[in-house]
């Protein structure tokens, strides 16, 4: 341990006559409270007046995490409050290793200068440093270490000992407390893209005397003259031609470090987030408008842009997104294959198109390619794809959701935030059974043409009686002609209990079709619900 609290010119050489100032027990492995004798007092940045025990790691070594008393190669750096010697508790704020896996011997000798100190273990002298100051790269982690012998040096934007830092004794230009970092703030604090040169005031505390210059300096990428005026700095961002390669496959933002930089030592030593937005990725209204920054959606030339004025006409500037021309959900679109339907939507804020633009169209993104079909506008909130019919290939699948698109003017797309799909569907396919196909969803309109015996539409169906195509709806709707495929196990012993699947064809639509119908011989089997699967 050695003696010395920190004050504006570092170490001070201890007064004898102070008397040892002993340890918590443990806290300094291997030191006698001997070495603590001649502690001085002094003021430090965070504890009052204060003292150091340190232990030893050759200067060229790198710290090691502090590992507590059980290991004894890791010399730890302490401060201790002297103001409360049975209060506040001993600080370790860093630790080094002098050789891995050697304990360091009891006896420890500070350099005259009281700069280093020589520890030894059983077959090594190492010569330690009392601070690392370098170590610390901001001025936040140079001042949170508690390092007392450690400061930050505005202008040189760098930690270290006061007596290191040049002109350190002038206003704010070495900083001791947390509370004396460097602030700044900007405004605005973002601009578009598309801008040049726009003007900035940065507001600076805990800055020193800044009468040499400042520049401002957006990253290492482009720097300007910072004119210092009411205690401010003006300066301007750069051209958008500059700007471009900077922000360039950035999506909609790019998040820039602006630093002053000191005419004086060349040093960056002040920063605060930039924003520079581009609103022309955004290729819908929706998305335009909902971001956080002043995007205007112009919708009769579908761009977005920072700039209102580019908008052909007042009506056609979109600024919230309760305004956006957009597809609302409705009821489900469900449509038969091969059938010519027409499919009306429900919207809001469709624009009307103007001379030289042309009209609507429904864009199906069916899996052999789009399908186009013509659209009328009704008015701003409804319009309806015109007859067509649709189809995909295969009876593997029966029914197949289809991405739906509005486009007029041949590429604006209209916002579909729902997601509003079509869904196309066959009847006959995965259906074979009358049970099967009076077990599809009812919306699909598939029934059971008797006649035929094959699932179908309704018109499809030769039927001279409407007994003759059976729906679910009909609550009267009754399969013929169940049949038992596969009974299993298939044999058990005579005194029963044993469980049976049983799967067929036309085995009821519900449980209840089947709960007092299942016999094996005589014998009632009791059908577990949990199990039944419809029809099958």
């Amino acid at each position: 341990m050695w003696g010395g609290g920190r004050g504006p010119s570092g170490m001070r050489h201890p007064p004898p006559s102070l008397p040892p100032f002993p340890l918590p027990h443990g806290l300094c492995p291997g030191t006698p409270a001997p070495v603590g004798a001649g502690l001085s007092q002094g003021r430090l940045p965070a504890s009052g007046p204060g003292a150091l025990c340190g232990l030893g790691g050759a200067s060229s070594l790198e710290p090691a995490p502090w590992a507590g008393p059980s290991r004894q190669d890791a010399a730890p750096r302490i401060l201790v409050d002297l103001s409360s010697p049975g209060g506040r508790p001993a600080l370790v704020y860093e630790s080094v290793v002098a050789q891995e896996g050697s304990p360091i011997l009891r006896d420890l000798v500070l350099s005259p200068d009281r700069r280093y100190l020589y520890a030894m273990t059983e077959k090594q002298v190492t010569r330690v440093p009392v601070e690392s100051c370098v170590q610390y790269t901001s001025c936040e982690l140079c001042l949170g270490s508690r390092d007392p012998h450690c400061g930050w040096c505005v202008l040189h934007s760098i930690c270290s000992r006061q007596d290191a830092c040049e002109r350190a004794t002038e206003p704010q230009r070495f900083a001791a407390d947390l509370l004396q970092c460097v602030q700044l703030s900007v405004q605005p604090r973002n601009v578009s893209v598309t801008t040049s040169e726009v003007p900035l005031v940065l507001q600076a505390w805990n800055v020193p005397d800044l009468s040499a210059g400042v520049n401002c300096s957006f990253e290492d990428f482009i720097e300007s003259e910072g004119v210092l005026e009411g205690g401010r700095i003006h300066c301007r961002t750069p051209s958008a031609r500059e700007v471009a390669p900077i922000t360039r496959g950035q999506g909609d933002q790019r998040v820039v470090k602006l630093y002053l930089k000191s005419k004086e030592t060349g040093k960056k030593f002040a920063s605060v987030d930039f924003v520079f937005y581009n609103c022309s990725v955004h290729q819908s209204c929706l998305s335009c408008v909902s971001g956080s920054f002043p995007c205007h959606w112009c919708k009769y030339r579908h761009v977005c842009t920072h700039n209102a004025a580019d908008c052909s006409f007042l009506e056609g500037r979109v600024n919230v997104s309760e305004d956006c021309p957009q597809i609302l959900p409705s009821t489900q679109i469900y449509v038969p294959v091969g059938v010519v339907k027409p499919i009306t939507l429900s919207a809001r804020n469709l624009p009307q198109p103007q001379s030289g633009q042309r009209g609507y169209e429904c864009l199906f993104h069916l899996p052999g390619g789009p399908a186009r079909v013509g659209a009328v506008r009704f008015n701003s909130s409804s319009l309806q794809c015109q007859n067509s019919t649709y189809s995909y290939e295969g009876n593997d699948v029966s029914d197949l959701p289809v991405n739906l698109s509005v486009v007029w003017n041949g590429h604006f797309v209209i916002d579909n935030p729902q997601n509003i799909q079509a869904h196309l569907y066959k009847c006959p396919a995965l259906r074979e059974s009358c049970g099967l196909c009076l077990k599809a969803d009812p919306r699909f309109e598939c029934g059971w043409c008797v006649a035929e015996r094959r699932c179908s539409l309704r018109p499809h169906c030769p039927a001279d009686s409407p007994a003759e195509w059976m729906h679910a709806r009909h609550g009267s709707s009754r399969c013929a002609d169940p049949k038992i495929l596969k009974l299993s196990p298939e044999t058990g012993p005579r005194q029963g209990g044993t469980r049976l699947t049983i799967t067929g064809e036309n085995l009821g639509l519900r449980f209840e079709d089947v709960r007092l119908g299942v016999r094996v011989g005589k014998v009632l089997c009791s059908p577990l619900e949990s199990e039944y699967i419809s029809a099958e």
